[in-house]
């Protein structure tokens, strides 16, 4: 109730797009879970808003692959299965590849600035184990890349490969030991760190075998918990 009398009086439009960005980011940390249903009587009264725009912004987040809509059942945050694990390492390295050089050709100094700073808040999140605000950074400087790369055709998937990038990532920290996490976490800030370099001084095949060890590593992590999660469900059978 102290939230929506705080937004009492925003306009419409503005209540929505804190919506939109409260579900997304939600969606990303998993404080809504995957596959869980969303209740929308009570998004619309925790925002301030009524059912249209609550409906609107939902069906365009499930065309964007945040949700999934269907007739006659309530709409749910978008799932992980065990296939999603694989599509995502297979699709990862070929966007992160392909973004990651395209960038390198079109850098300006305001890009690298906002990747800079991107990677200041990434290296700080690594140092103090806050993985989970890590990851998220990690996508915000990912999408810069892609945004940077300037091509329509890939925005729009690298926009639904983040999603799952920011939830699998999440899991994978959560589920190793505190001393792995850090040591993945410290390896992405320095890898990280070498991709923006080589972006910063236009040099495309660093950019691209960089982005493609990111890539690689991320590859490795996503195996590593499959293969843990299957030996723990035929143990349990």
């Amino acid at each position: 109730m102290q939230y929506v009398d705080g937004i009492a009086n925003i306009s419409s439009i503005d209540k929505k797009k804190i919506f939109e960005n409260a579900l997304n980011r939600r969606i990303h940390d998993m404080s809504m879970p995957p596959g869980s249903a969303i209740d929308e009587i009570a998004l619309c009264k925790e925002f301030g808003l009524s059912r249209s725009p609550v409906r609107e912004a939902l069906r365009q987040a499930a065309g964007e692959g945040y949700i999934e809509m269907a007739a006659n059942r309530a709409p749910r945050v978008s799932p992980i299965t065990a296939d999603s694990f694989k599509r995502f390492a297979q699709a990862a390295r070929m966007l992160y590849v392909a973004t990651a050089h395209l960038a390198a050709t079109t850098a300006t100094e305001r890009n690298i600035a906002n990747l800079q700073s991107l990677h200041k808040h990434i290296a700080i999140a690594g140092h103090a184990a806050n993985h989970q605000a890590g990851v998220l950074l990690e996508c915000a400087l990912l999408f810069e890349i892609g945004q940077m790369a300037g091509n329509h055709y890939l925005t729009p998937s690298l926009k639904r490969l983040l999603i799952d990038h920011a939830r699998i990532q999440g899991l994978i920290y959560r589920w190793q030991s505190v001393s792995d996490a850090t040591c993945d976490a410290l390896w992405f800030v320095s890898h990280y760190a070498r991709l923006i370099f080589a972006v910063e001084h236009h040099d495309t095949d660093h950019a691209s075998s960089t982005s493609d060890e990111i890539a690689r590593r991320i590859l490795e992590r996503v195996e590593a918990y499959s293969t843990s999660n299957q030996m723990i469900r035929e143990d349990a059978n």
